[in-house]
This record gives C-alpha cells, structure tokens and sequence, in this order.
C-alpha cells in the first residue's frame, strides 16, 4: 500500500521497490501486489546473500507489525541504507535516532510512512547524511567496546 502510494505521488520514476524474501503467504503477497499494479516492483524471493542487496540500496524499510530486535536494520544501517520503520517495537528507539540515522513512523500512519519516503528519495544530501549517520551509529552502537561496557554494567549491578 505504501510503495503503491509513493507511486502514484513520486515524481522521480527511478526508484525501484526490491522485496526479498519467501514465506507462507509468498503467493498471497505476489497476488496483492498485481492487485495493486505496481510498476517499479521486484519480488526476488529467497536471498542467499542479502549484504549485495544493502550494498545497492539507499533506503531499506521495514513496516512490520513487531519485531523483536530486527537484526536486517543493523544489517542494512552497516551498509549504508536510510531505515524507515514503525513504531511497533520497542527496541526501535535503540537502533534509530529518528531524523538522524533513520526515520520512525507512528504505527500504520501510511500517509507518514509515503512522506518519509518521498523526502529521502527527492532530497540526496539528506539521504546521504542520513546514511552516514546510520553507518556510524551502527559501528558506535555495536562494537565491542560498548557491548562490553553495557555487560559490565550490567553484572556489577546484578553482583
């Protein structure tokens, strides 16, 4: 619904939606998307490798309903890509700076979430300092220095 949105209201035509991945309702999802007649939509399915993918990408977003720690945002942060994403689990505000290094989207606001996507898409210095932003919170976040210090903490407070 989101991509459909953004299609009908973007004026750059470039942009590509590449969805990876395979499930149970995989045919479901292949049908809605027809339903909807997407033009700039490519369903890979199963990904052996998804680092090529991140590696190409600008933007990477995420509209699930929950998730525990998402791993796929840190994945594709490392490598660049802007992550929009809703606010439908908690662990989010620990993996995104919202406005910095990613955007949070209030749970199901589509018109936010196709606002969001617009604005990194027709502004590239942004999208660029954004991904910067994202790869370094990553690096930051996730290195062995503050994980370590976080454990540490951690069991002198439980010690």
């Amino acid at each position: 619904d989101i991509w459909a949105e953004y299609e009908t209201v973007s004026k750059d035509h470039s942009w590509q939606l590449v969805i990876g991945g395979y499930g149970e309702d995989y045919e479901k999802v292949l049908a809605y998307a027809k339903s909807l007649k997407l033009s700039r939509c490519t369903f890979i399915g199963k990904v052996e490798n998804p680092i090529t993918l991140y590696q190409r990408a600008s933007i990477y977003m995420l509209t699930s309903h929950y998730e525990g720690y998402p791993m796929t945002i840190l994945e594709a942060m490392q490598n660049g890509c802007v992550p929009i994403a809703y606010d439908t689990f908690t662990p989010i505000h620990d993996m995104i700076d919202d406005g910095q290094s990613g955007v949070i989207i209030p749970p199901y606001r589509k018109k936010d979430y196709v606002n969001a996507l617009l604005s990194l898409t027709e502004n590239k210095e942004r999208r660029i300092q954004m991904a910067n932003n994202a790869y370094h919170k990553v690096k930051q976040d996730n290195s062995v220095e503050t994980i370590g210090q976080q454990w540490i903490q951690f069991f002198n407070h439980i010690f």
